[in-house]
Protein backbone atom coordinates (compact mmCIF):
# COMPACT_ATOMS: atom_id res chain seq x y z
CA UNK A 1 0.00 0.00 0.00
CA UNK A 2 1.40 3.52 -0.82
CA UNK A 3 1.99 5.97 2.06
CA UNK A 4 0.59 9.04 2.65
CA UNK A 5 3.18 11.57 3.83
CA UNK A 6 2.32 14.83 5.16
CA UNK A 7 4.82 17.50 3.28
CA UNK A 8 7.34 18.87 6.60
CA UNK A 9 7.15 22.65 4.95
CA UNK A 10 3.04 22.57 5.16
CA UNK A 11 2.47 23.58 8.84
CA UNK A 12 1.55 27.16 9.48
CA UNK A 13 -2.10 26.75 8.07
CA UNK A 14 -4.45 25.75 10.80
CA UNK A 15 -7.05 25.21 7.71
CA UNK A 16 -5.14 22.36 6.40
CA UNK A 17 -1.76 21.18 4.93
CA UNK A 18 -0.10 19.42 2.29
CA UNK A 19 0.17 15.83 1.35
CA UNK A 20 1.59 13.58 -0.86
CA UNK A 21 0.04 10.25 -1.95
CA UNK A 22 0.15 8.02 -5.04
CA UNK A 23 2.61 10.38 -6.82
CA UNK A 24 -0.04 13.03 -5.86
CA UNK A 25 -0.06 15.99 -4.32
CA UNK A 26 -2.82 17.18 -2.02
CA UNK A 27 -4.53 19.33 0.49
CA UNK A 28 -5.94 18.08 4.12
CA UNK A 29 -8.81 21.00 5.00
CA UNK A 30 -10.78 20.81 7.61
CA UNK A 31 -14.71 21.24 7.17
CA UNK A 32 -15.14 24.71 7.32
CA UNK A 33 -12.17 25.51 5.11
CA UNK A 34 -13.05 23.30 2.68
CA UNK A 35 -16.53 24.83 2.72
CA UNK A 36 -14.97 28.00 2.24
CA UNK A 37 -12.72 26.35 -0.47
CA UNK A 38 -15.87 24.55 -2.79
CA UNK A 39 -17.34 28.29 -3.02
CA UNK A 40 -14.83 29.65 -4.57
CA UNK A 41 -14.63 26.65 -6.73
CA UNK A 42 -17.84 26.88 -7.82
CA UNK A 43 -17.78 31.09 -8.59
CA UNK A 44 -16.91 31.80 -12.32
CA UNK A 45 -13.56 32.98 -11.40
CA UNK A 46 -12.26 30.49 -10.75
CA UNK A 47 -12.51 28.85 -13.96
CA UNK A 48 -10.58 32.27 -15.36
CA UNK A 49 -7.92 31.96 -13.62
CA UNK A 50 -7.34 28.23 -14.06
CA UNK A 51 -8.06 28.93 -17.44
CA UNK A 52 -5.93 31.98 -17.64
CA UNK A 53 -2.61 28.85 -16.10
CA UNK A 54 -2.15 31.66 -13.12
CA UNK A 55 -3.81 29.12 -10.74
CA UNK A 56 -3.10 25.53 -10.44
CA UNK A 57 -6.34 23.90 -11.07
CA UNK A 58 -8.23 21.92 -7.38
CA UNK A 59 -10.66 18.89 -8.11
CA UNK A 60 -12.09 17.63 -4.79
CA UNK A 61 -11.53 14.21 -3.82
CA UNK A 62 -14.26 11.32 -4.49
CA UNK A 63 -16.27 9.72 -1.43
CA UNK A 64 -13.90 6.57 -2.07
CA UNK A 65 -10.97 8.42 -2.03
CA UNK A 66 -12.11 10.81 0.93
CA UNK A 67 -12.50 7.80 3.02
CA UNK A 68 -8.76 6.02 1.83
CA UNK A 69 -7.00 9.30 2.61
CA UNK A 70 -8.58 9.66 5.94
CA UNK A 71 -7.92 5.89 6.92
CA UNK A 72 -4.58 6.39 5.89
CA UNK A 73 -4.23 9.80 8.16
CA UNK A 74 -6.16 7.85 11.01
CA UNK A 75 -8.56 11.07 10.90
CA UNK A 76 -12.43 11.14 9.94
CA UNK A 77 -12.88 15.02 9.95
CA UNK A 78 -10.78 15.54 6.70
CA UNK A 79 -11.74 16.65 3.53
CA UNK A 80 -9.21 16.54 0.67
CA UNK A 81 -8.66 18.76 -3.03
CA UNK A 82 -6.25 17.10 -5.38
CA UNK A 83 -3.81 19.51 -7.17
CA UNK A 84 -1.43 18.23 -10.34
CA UNK A 85 2.54 17.57 -9.08
CA UNK A 86 4.64 20.35 -10.73
CA UNK A 87 8.01 19.32 -12.75
CA UNK A 88 10.10 20.69 -9.84
CA UNK A 89 9.68 22.81 -7.09
CA UNK A 90 12.03 26.11 -6.48
CA UNK A 91 12.04 28.85 -4.28
CA UNK A 92 12.25 32.63 -4.58
CA UNK A 93 16.12 32.98 -3.99
CA UNK A 94 16.78 30.70 -7.07
CA UNK A 95 14.95 32.41 -9.20
CA UNK A 96 16.11 35.17 -11.68
CA UNK A 97 14.94 38.93 -11.49
CA UNK A 98 12.37 38.64 -14.27
CA UNK A 99 11.21 35.23 -13.14
CA UNK A 100 10.10 36.98 -9.65
CA UNK A 101 8.95 39.88 -11.71
CA UNK A 102 7.01 37.54 -13.48
CA UNK A 103 5.87 35.97 -10.34
CA UNK A 104 4.73 39.11 -8.71
CA UNK A 105 2.56 40.14 -11.91
CA UNK A 106 1.05 36.50 -11.16
CA UNK A 107 0.12 37.32 -7.91
CA UNK A 108 -1.74 40.59 -8.57
CA UNK A 109 -3.71 39.33 -11.88
CA UNK A 110 -4.96 37.03 -9.29
CA UNK A 111 -5.54 39.53 -6.67
CA UNK A 112 -7.27 41.73 -9.00
CA UNK A 113 -9.80 39.10 -10.10
CA UNK A 114 -10.38 37.88 -7.50
CA UNK A 115 -11.29 41.42 -5.72
CA UNK A 116 -13.93 41.93 -8.56
CA UNK A 117 -15.68 38.88 -7.13
CA UNK A 118 -15.88 39.16 -3.33
CA UNK A 119 -12.67 37.57 -2.90
CA UNK A 120 -9.46 38.21 -1.36
CA UNK A 121 -5.62 36.27 -0.56
CA UNK A 122 -4.68 35.86 2.65
CA UNK A 123 -1.44 35.22 2.19
CA UNK A 124 0.71 37.24 -0.78
CA UNK A 125 3.68 34.79 0.30
CA UNK A 126 6.35 34.62 -2.96
CA UNK A 127 6.07 30.66 -1.89
CA UNK A 128 2.91 30.64 -3.46
CA UNK A 129 4.24 30.69 -6.44
CA UNK A 130 5.57 27.51 -8.78
CA UNK A 131 7.14 27.66 -12.15
CA UNK A 132 5.36 25.73 -14.42
CA UNK A 133 6.18 24.14 -17.58
CA UNK A 134 3.96 24.76 -20.50
CA UNK A 135 3.65 24.90 -24.17
CA UNK A 136 4.67 29.03 -23.70
CA UNK A 137 7.53 28.34 -21.80
CA UNK A 138 8.32 28.70 -18.35
CA UNK A 139 5.15 30.40 -16.53
CA UNK A 140 4.18 31.46 -12.94
CA UNK A 141 1.25 30.00 -11.43
CA UNK A 142 -0.13 30.51 -7.52
CA UNK A 143 -0.49 26.94 -5.49
CA UNK A 144 -2.03 27.71 -2.25
CA UNK A 145 -5.84 27.50 -2.81
CA UNK A 146 -6.48 27.24 -0.08
CA UNK A 147 -5.20 31.13 0.56
CA UNK A 148 -8.06 32.44 -1.07
CA UNK A 149 -11.21 33.48 1.31
CA UNK A 150 -14.05 35.26 0.86
CA UNK A 151 -12.96 39.00 1.10
CA UNK A 152 -13.47 41.01 4.92
CA UNK A 153 -15.89 44.02 5.29
CA UNK A 154 -13.14 45.98 5.19
CA UNK A 155 -11.60 48.41 2.56
CA UNK A 156 -7.86 46.55 3.39
CA UNK A 157 -5.18 43.84 1.79
CA UNK A 158 -4.05 42.41 4.63
CA UNK A 159 -1.31 40.70 2.81
CA UNK A 160 -0.50 43.88 1.04
CA UNK A 161 2.70 43.97 3.24
CA UNK A 162 4.00 40.28 2.54
CA UNK A 163 3.56 40.93 -0.66
CA UNK A 164 5.76 44.38 -0.83
CA UNK A 165 8.74 42.32 1.54
CA UNK A 166 8.27 39.30 -1.23
CA UNK A 167 8.15 41.13 -3.92
CA UNK A 168 8.43 44.94 -4.63
CA UNK A 169 11.25 45.43 -2.20
CA UNK A 170 13.40 42.80 -3.90
CA UNK A 171 12.41 43.95 -7.51
CA UNK A 172 13.10 47.55 -6.43
CA UNK A 173 16.80 47.18 -4.59
CA UNK A 174 17.66 44.89 -7.59
CA UNK A 175 16.87 47.71 -10.39
CA UNK A 176 18.22 50.38 -8.24
CA UNK A 177 21.36 48.97 -6.86
CA UNK A 178 21.84 45.49 -7.99
CA UNK A 179 21.17 44.50 -4.57
CA UNK A 180 21.18 40.55 -4.68
CA UNK A 181 18.16 39.30 -2.23
CA UNK A 182 18.94 35.88 -2.95
CA UNK A 183 20.67 36.52 0.87
CA UNK A 184 17.33 37.93 2.29
CA UNK A 185 15.33 35.33 1.28
CA UNK A 186 17.41 32.59 2.85
CA UNK A 187 18.38 34.29 6.28
CA UNK A 188 14.51 35.14 6.55
CA UNK A 189 11.59 33.31 4.70
CA UNK A 190 9.27 37.09 5.14
CA UNK A 191 12.08 38.82 2.64
CA UNK A 192 13.28 42.13 2.73
CA UNK A 193 13.11 43.41 5.62
CA UNK A 194 11.77 47.41 5.28
CA UNK A 195 14.06 49.03 7.54
CA UNK A 196 17.17 47.73 5.63
CA UNK A 197 15.27 48.85 2.80
CA UNK A 198 15.08 52.18 4.48
CA UNK A 199 18.29 52.14 5.58
CA UNK A 200 19.75 51.29 2.07
CA UNK A 201 17.84 54.00 0.17
CA UNK A 202 19.20 56.79 1.97
CA UNK A 203 17.92 60.19 3.23
CA UNK A 204 16.75 61.70 -0.32
CA UNK A 205 15.86 58.63 -2.23
CA UNK A 206 13.45 57.84 0.85
CA UNK A 207 11.02 60.33 -0.47
CA UNK A 208 10.92 59.48 -3.99
CA UNK A 209 8.51 57.21 -5.09
CA UNK A 210 8.04 54.14 -5.39
CA UNK A 211 10.51 54.50 -2.20
CA UNK A 212 7.73 56.40 -0.33
CA UNK A 213 5.09 54.32 -0.88
CA UNK A 214 7.02 50.83 -0.15
CA UNK A 215 9.73 51.80 2.06
CA UNK A 216 8.79 55.02 3.91
CA UNK A 217 5.91 55.24 4.58
CA UNK A 218 5.53 51.57 5.94
CA UNK A 219 8.91 52.24 7.67
CA UNK A 220 6.84 55.34 9.81
CA UNK A 221 3.81 53.63 10.52
CA UNK A 222 5.61 50.71 11.81
CA UNK A 223 7.35 53.26 14.09
CA UNK A 224 4.16 54.73 15.45
CA UNK A 225 2.34 51.55 16.23
CA UNK A 226 5.28 51.20 18.13
CA UNK A 227 4.77 53.92 19.67
CA UNK A 228 1.36 53.29 19.84
CA UNK A 229 1.62 50.07 21.98
CA UNK A 230 3.73 51.99 24.77
CA UNK A 231 0.79 53.61 25.74
CA UNK A 232 -1.61 50.76 26.99
CA UNK A 233 -4.32 53.69 28.47
CA UNK A 234 -4.99 54.61 24.50
CA UNK A 235 -8.84 53.67 23.90
CA UNK A 236 -9.38 52.04 21.24
CA UNK A 237 -10.22 53.19 17.57
CA UNK A 238 -14.32 53.44 17.10
CA UNK A 239 -15.29 51.33 14.42
CA UNK A 240 -15.90 52.30 11.05
CA UNK A 241 -19.09 52.05 8.90
CA UNK A 242 -18.37 49.77 6.29
CA UNK A 243 -20.21 50.10 2.63
CA UNK A 244 -18.98 47.03 0.51
CA UNK A 245 -19.02 48.85 -2.90
CA UNK A 246 -16.72 51.42 -1.39
CA UNK A 247 -14.62 48.89 0.23
CA UNK A 248 -13.77 46.83 -2.81
CA UNK A 249 -13.33 50.17 -4.98
CA UNK A 250 -10.87 50.93 -2.74
CA UNK A 251 -9.22 47.46 -2.25
CA UNK A 252 -9.27 46.86 -6.27
CA UNK A 253 -7.42 51.13 -5.98
CA UNK A 254 -4.59 49.54 -3.57
CA UNK A 255 -4.26 46.42 -6.15
CA UNK A 256 -3.95 48.49 -9.41
CA UNK A 257 -1.58 50.47 -7.69
CA UNK A 258 0.80 47.98 -6.75
CA UNK A 259 0.45 46.78 -10.47
CA UNK A 260 1.67 50.52 -11.71
CA UNK A 261 4.24 49.91 -9.46
CA UNK A 262 5.65 46.52 -10.32
CA UNK A 263 5.49 47.76 -13.91
CA UNK A 264 7.70 49.98 -13.31
CA UNK A 265 10.32 47.39 -11.58
CA UNK A 266 11.41 45.42 -14.92
CA UNK A 267 14.65 44.26 -13.64
CA UNK A 268 17.23 45.89 -16.36
CA UNK A 269 19.17 43.58 -18.43
CA UNK A 270 22.49 43.63 -16.65
CA UNK A 271 26.25 41.69 -18.02
CA UNK A 272 28.70 39.71 -16.91
CA UNK A 273 32.18 38.05 -17.30
CA UNK A 274 30.00 35.31 -18.31
CA UNK A 275 27.37 36.53 -20.36
CA UNK A 276 29.33 37.42 -23.29
CA UNK A 277 30.74 33.53 -23.22
CA UNK A 278 28.27 32.12 -25.83
CA UNK A 279 29.30 34.84 -28.61
CA UNK A 280 32.93 34.63 -27.88
CA UNK A 281 34.64 31.68 -26.12
CA UNK A 282 37.80 29.49 -26.52
CA UNK A 283 36.45 26.82 -29.17
CA UNK A 284 37.38 26.61 -32.79
CA UNK A 285 34.47 27.30 -35.14
CA UNK A 286 34.67 24.01 -36.35
CA UNK A 287 35.08 22.62 -32.63
CA UNK A 288 31.79 24.39 -31.37
CA UNK A 289 29.63 23.01 -34.63
CA UNK A 290 30.90 19.72 -33.12
CA UNK A 291 29.89 20.19 -30.09
CA UNK A 292 26.43 21.46 -31.12
CA UNK A 293 26.32 18.56 -33.10
CA UNK A 294 27.12 16.27 -30.86
CA UNK A 295 24.86 17.27 -28.22
CA UNK A 296 22.12 17.52 -30.49
CA UNK A 297 22.37 13.77 -31.68
CA UNK A 298 23.13 12.69 -27.93
CA UNK A 299 19.66 14.63 -26.88
CA UNK A 300 17.55 13.14 -30.03
CA UNK A 301 19.04 9.72 -29.18
CA UNK A 302 18.44 9.48 -25.47
CA UNK A 303 15.38 11.23 -25.02
CA UNK A 304 15.47 11.84 -21.60
CA UNK A 305 12.17 13.23 -20.68
CA UNK A 306 14.16 15.61 -17.40
CA UNK A 307 17.18 16.76 -17.93
CA UNK A 308 19.18 18.40 -15.81
CA UNK A 309 22.09 21.13 -16.95
CA UNK A 310 25.01 21.91 -14.51
CA UNK A 311 26.16 24.91 -16.11
CA UNK A 312 23.83 26.51 -18.88
CA UNK A 313 25.34 29.69 -19.24
CA UNK A 314 22.48 31.57 -21.92
CA UNK A 315 20.95 28.60 -22.39
CA UNK A 316 22.38 27.29 -26.09
CA UNK A 317 22.17 23.79 -25.32
CA UNK A 318 19.16 23.99 -23.01
CA UNK A 319 17.51 25.23 -25.69
CA UNK A 320 18.28 21.67 -28.10
CA UNK A 321 17.57 19.61 -24.96
CA UNK A 322 13.92 21.34 -24.97
CA UNK A 323 13.73 20.89 -28.80
CA UNK A 324 14.26 17.08 -28.62
CA UNK A 325 11.32 16.78 -26.22
CA UNK A 326 12.86 17.05 -22.66
CA UNK A 327 11.53 18.97 -19.77
CA UNK A 328 15.02 21.19 -18.30
CA UNK A 329 16.17 22.62 -15.23
CA UNK A 330 18.95 24.76 -15.91
CA UNK A 331 21.41 25.67 -13.36
CA UNK A 332 23.80 28.01 -13.11
CA UNK A 333 25.51 30.56 -10.65
CA UNK A 334 25.47 33.94 -12.80
CA UNK A 335 22.12 36.01 -12.39
CA UNK A 336 22.57 37.56 -15.63
CA UNK A 337 22.53 34.43 -17.46
CA UNK A 338 20.00 32.87 -15.41
CA UNK A 339 17.49 35.84 -16.56
CA UNK A 340 18.63 35.47 -20.50
CA UNK A 341 17.72 31.74 -19.97
CA UNK A 342 14.18 32.92 -18.83
CA UNK A 343 14.05 35.61 -21.35
CA UNK A 344 14.85 32.86 -23.79
CA UNK A 345 13.02 30.14 -22.75
CA UNK A 346 9.66 32.37 -22.31
CA UNK A 347 10.19 33.66 -25.91
CA UNK A 348 10.67 30.83 -27.70
CA UNK A 349 8.32 28.82 -25.89
CA UNK A 350 10.47 25.96 -24.37
CA UNK A 351 10.34 23.93 -21.30
CA UNK A 352 13.39 24.89 -19.97
CA UNK A 353 13.36 26.12 -15.94
CA UNK A 354 16.50 28.58 -15.12
CA UNK A 355 17.42 28.35 -11.45
CA UNK A 356 20.40 30.49 -9.85
CA UNK A 357 21.98 27.36 -8.09
CA UNK A 358 25.66 27.70 -7.35
CA UNK A 359 26.22 23.41 -7.41
CA UNK A 360 28.94 23.52 -5.51
CA UNK A 361 27.02 25.17 -2.58
CA UNK A 362 23.19 24.26 -3.33
CA UNK A 363 20.80 26.08 -1.38
CA UNK A 364 20.58 24.77 1.95
CA UNK A 365 17.66 23.36 3.86
CA UNK A 366 16.29 26.45 5.84
CA UNK A 367 12.98 27.44 7.94
CA UNK A 368 11.22 25.63 11.00
CA UNK A 369 13.41 22.76 11.90
CA UNK A 370 15.45 22.82 8.61
CA UNK A 371 12.54 21.15 7.24
CA UNK A 372 10.07 24.78 6.14
CA UNK A 373 12.36 24.74 3.14
CA UNK A 374 14.04 21.89 0.95
CA UNK A 375 17.35 21.65 0.05
CA UNK A 376 18.04 21.66 -3.72
CA UNK A 377 19.42 17.93 -3.39
CA UNK A 378 16.81 16.71 -1.69
CA UNK A 379 14.23 17.84 -4.60
CA UNK A 380 16.46 17.18 -7.23
CA UNK A 381 15.29 13.16 -7.52
CA UNK A 382 17.29 11.37 -10.51
CA UNK A 383 16.48 13.17 -13.87
CA UNK A 384 16.87 10.90 -16.79
CA UNK A 385 20.05 12.77 -17.77
CA UNK A 386 22.81 15.21 -16.37
CA UNK A 387 24.18 17.33 -18.65
CA UNK A 388 27.88 18.93 -17.59
CA UNK A 389 29.31 21.06 -20.38
CA UNK A 390 32.79 22.48 -19.37
CA UNK A 391 31.69 22.01 -16.23
CA UNK A 392 33.74 19.63 -13.91
CA UNK A 393 37.08 22.18 -14.87
CA UNK A 394 35.37 24.93 -13.47
CA UNK A 395 34.43 22.24 -9.88
CA UNK A 396 37.93 20.43 -9.74
CA UNK A 397 40.06 23.96 -10.21
CA UNK A 398 37.38 26.94 -8.97
CA UNK A 399 35.86 25.12 -6.15
CA UNK A 400 38.36 22.68 -5.31
CA UNK A 401 35.94 19.47 -5.35
CA UNK A 402 37.90 16.21 -5.24
CA UNK A 403 37.20 14.30 -8.93
CA UNK A 404 35.00 11.31 -6.68
CA UNK A 405 33.03 14.18 -5.65
CA UNK A 406 32.14 15.20 -8.90
CA UNK A 407 31.65 11.47 -9.69
CA UNK A 408 29.51 10.70 -6.98
CA UNK A 409 27.18 13.84 -7.07
CA UNK A 410 26.46 13.02 -11.13
CA UNK A 411 25.61 9.29 -9.84
CA UNK A 412 23.08 10.97 -7.21
CA UNK A 413 21.86 13.26 -9.66
CA UNK A 414 21.20 10.92 -12.80
CA UNK A 415 19.05 7.78 -12.90
CA UNK A 416 20.88 6.52 -16.28
CA UNK A 417 23.08 9.13 -18.27
CA UNK A 418 25.14 11.51 -18.54
CA UNK A 419 26.18 14.09 -21.21
CA UNK A 420 29.54 15.23 -20.75
CA UNK A 421 32.23 17.54 -22.06
CA UNK A 422 36.07 16.78 -20.54
CA UNK A 423 38.95 19.28 -20.47
CA UNK A 424 42.24 18.20 -20.40
CA UNK A 425 45.31 20.33 -18.01
CA UNK A 426 46.58 21.57 -21.53
CA UNK A 427 43.58 22.97 -22.90
CA UNK A 428 44.31 27.63 -22.01
CA UNK A 429 41.35 28.01 -19.90
CA UNK A 430 42.15 25.22 -17.34
CA UNK A 431 45.42 26.53 -17.00
CA UNK A 432 44.27 30.46 -16.85
CA UNK A 433 41.52 29.07 -13.72
CA UNK A 434 44.88 27.29 -12.07
CA UNK A 435 47.49 29.55 -12.62
CA UNK A 436 49.51 29.20 -9.70
CA UNK A 437 48.48 26.23 -8.94
CA UNK A 438 49.52 24.20 -12.00
CA UNK A 439 51.49 21.69 -9.65
CA UNK A 440 48.08 20.15 -8.24
CA UNK A 441 46.82 18.94 -11.53
CA UNK A 442 49.89 17.96 -13.08
CA UNK A 443 48.14 14.21 -13.05
CA UNK A 444 44.64 15.51 -14.39
CA UNK A 445 44.46 14.26 -18.16
CA UNK A 446 41.28 13.57 -20.02
CA UNK A 447 42.13 9.49 -19.64
CA UNK A 448 42.90 10.05 -16.10
CA UNK A 449 39.16 11.74 -15.59
CA UNK A 450 37.90 8.92 -17.78
CA UNK A 451 39.23 6.39 -15.47
CA UNK A 452 37.12 8.43 -12.49
CA UNK A 453 33.86 8.01 -13.94
CA UNK A 454 34.67 4.34 -15.01
CA UNK A 455 33.55 3.57 -11.60
CA UNK A 456 29.88 4.59 -11.77
CA UNK A 457 29.18 5.20 -15.63
CA UNK A 458 30.15 3.16 -19.00
CA UNK A 459 30.94 5.14 -22.29
CA UNK A 460 28.23 4.97 -24.33
CA UNK A 461 30.25 6.89 -27.20
CA UNK A 462 33.36 9.27 -27.13
CA UNK A 463 33.81 12.58 -29.32
CA UNK A 464 36.93 14.27 -29.32
CA UNK A 465 37.36 18.30 -30.46
CA UNK A 466 38.89 18.63 -33.06
CA UNK A 467 41.55 21.49 -32.26
CA UNK A 468 41.16 22.04 -28.77
CA UNK A 469 41.77 19.43 -25.86
CA UNK A 470 38.70 18.60 -24.96
CA UNK A 471 36.15 15.07 -25.25
CA UNK A 472 32.53 14.67 -25.38
CA UNK A 473 30.67 11.92 -24.37
CA UNK A 474 27.79 9.92 -23.90
CA UNK A 475 28.07 7.90 -20.27
CA UNK A 476 25.55 4.78 -19.16
CA UNK A 477 25.44 4.32 -15.47
CA UNK A 478 26.16 1.39 -14.64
Amino acid sequence: MAKVTRDPGSFRDPAGYVLHYDDAVYRSLNRDAFERLCTFLANPVYQRLSATGDLLPAVVADDGKREELGRLERRDDRCYVRQRQLPFISYPYEWSPRMLHAAAQCTLRIQAALVDHGFTLKDASAYNIQFDLTDRGPAPVFIDITSIEAAPPRPLWMASNQFIRHFALPLMLYRNFGHDYRGDFIADLEGVDPEAAYRLAGPLRRWIPPYLFLVTVPYLLRDLERRRAAEPDRPPAPPANHDAERDRYILSRLVHRLERTIARLVPRARASQWTGYEADNSYPPAAAARKEDFVTRACASLKPAHLINLGCNLGKFDLIAAASGSEVIALDLDLPSIDAVYERARDGHARIIPLRIDIAAPSPAIGWKNRERHSFLDRACRFDCVMALAAVHHLLVTNRIPLDEIVDLFARLSARHVILELVDRSDPMFRRLARGNQDLYADLTIETQERAFDDRFRIVERCALAGIPRALYILEKR
